[in-house]
Order: structure tokens, then C-alpha cells, then sequence
């Protein structure tokens, strides 16, 4: 049996396959028990023609997807498929969590679904902030310079961040060295609030440059929020970014 767990905003149906804008889909497959990655699996959003297989992370995105509702699915050979209703707001981007061989009354991990509001390039707005100099920035020559494994390998590099991962290395957390153990940062992508997941579903070579800001007083408004008091990392993708540097 396959499972999914997830937190949505809404219930979804049908949405049109010529239907394109700048929300997306992303997630990841990963062995219930192993908790790890499953590759090669199919993932499709049902009405539509499109299609992903997941990569050797077990990763898969569906990007430049107009608002409104699709259907996710899941196949993996030998294992029941599986289907799940996803709404999505304009410039929302929704983070799933999919297991494999999970059974009926498996306590899973929680997944968040977060969105909010950006406008104007976001590479425009990175190199904003990067001159006013309020904050600290890793830009796509240090990453280049650097070659990290995963965006958690590289921010272990970084001065000031812990990065604490359980056996599971899908279960990381990121923390400033100041605040109290257990204050964990909000998460922004292309402007967009989103779950820690990205650091293990994006690719090292999509990132244009990454904001980290560890505490509200730092934190620029465009951030700002309840949850950021524990500070923000904020980052900017080739997709998000207006144009690739």
C-alpha cells in the first residue's frame, strides 16, 4: 500500500493541462520504513499530460503551473498507486511528502503547505538587499566555489548556522547559533513561504543566492511574520529569479 500525507489549503478537481503560471508542485517519494528516496517513480498530475519520473533523490516538480486544482499520483511498480487533490493559490508553491509501503495507521511526518506573496524579480530583490549589506548572503559564485553535495551540505559551511539532522538525513533542521535550541528559521523560496524541505528537493546549481537573516530585528518586512522571529533563510532559484546570472 502506498500513502501520502499532506497539509492543504483546499479541496481541488480538474484544471486545465494548457493552464500555466508561476505556482508549482514539489515533493519528494521516499520507503516508509527505510525512509529512503524512491527513484524512478512515476508521478503524474491526473487530466493533464504531464508527467515526472523522481531522481535519484526520489525528487519531483511540476513547475509554471496556473492556479486552481490538480491531482496528484503516484506509481511505483509492485505497489498500489496512489492519488491526492491539490489546490493551489496564484504563486503558491506546495511541498508533499509521499511514502511507500506505508500501512493503514502509520503515524508519518507532518508536511506544511505554505504560500505568500512576492512581486518583481527576485534576483532584482536579492541584489538589492545584498548592497544595503543588512544581513548575510550566499551568492552563486560562493556556491560555484564551494561545489556542495546539497543545500545542507552547504550550509554547513556557514558560520553561525547549526544543522542537526536525526538518521534520517531528509529530517534536517537549521538553526542560528543564538537563538534557544528548538527556534528554527522561516523558509522562503522565490519569495514564497515553504517548508524546510527545499533544502533537500532543490539542486545546488538552481540557486542564484541565499538571505539569511538570524533574528526579527534583521529580518527585512517583505519577510516579516509571527514565525520569523527565530529568523528567515530566503531562497532565490533560476526560476524565480526573472533570468539565470
Amino acid at each position: 500500500m502506498l500513502c501520502l500525507v499532506t497539509v492543504l489549503l483546499a479541496g481541488a478537481g480538474p484544471v486545465s493541462a494548457q493552464s500555466r503560471g508561476s505556482s508549482q508542485i514539489m515533493g519528494v517519494v521516499l520507503d516508509a520504513k527505510s525512509r529512503r528516496p524512491i527513484a524512478q517513480a512515476r508521478v503524474t498530475l491526473e487530466g493533464t499530460p504531464l508527467e515526472r519520473l523522481t531522481d535519484g533523490r526520489g525528487a519531483f516538480a511540476f513547475p509554471n503551473l496556473g492556479d486552481g486544482g490538480y491531482t496528484v499520483r503516484v506509481i511505483v511498480p509492485g505497489v498500489d498507486s496512489t492519488s491526492t487533490p491539490v489546490r493551489l493559490a496564484p504563486r503558491e508553491r506546495v511541498s508533499l511528502e509521499i511514502y511507500v509501503g506505508a500501512t493503514l495507521g502509520s503515524v508519518l511526518p507532518e508536511v506544511t503547505v505554505t504560500s505568500a506573496a512576492g512581486s518583481g524579480s527576485g534576483r532584482a530583490e536579492f541584489e538589492r538587499r545584498l548592497a544595503e549589506g543588512n544581513g548575510r548572503f550566499i551568492t552563486r559564485e560562493y556556491i560555484e566555489r564551494r561545489k556542495p553535495q546539497d543545500l545542507m551540505d552547504l550550509m554547513r559551511g556557514v558560520a553561525g548556522v547549526r544543522v542537526e539532522c536525526s538518521t534520517d538525513r531528509y529530517r534536517c533542521a537549521m538553526q542560528f547559533g543564538r537563538n534557544p535550541r528548538g527556534c528554527s528559521p522561516q523558509y522562503f523560496m522565490d519569495g514564497m513561504r515553504t517548508h524546510p524541505s527545499v533544502f533537500y528537493l532543490t539542486l545546488p546549481t538552481d540557486v542564484v543566492g541565499i538571505e539569511l537573516y538570524s533574528g526579527a530585528a534583521q529580518v527585512p518586512s517583505e519577510f516579516q511574520g509571527q514565525s520569523s522571529r527565530c529568523g528567515v533563510i530566503a531562497i532565490w532559484t533560476h526560476n524565480g529569479s526573472g533570468s539565470r546570472p
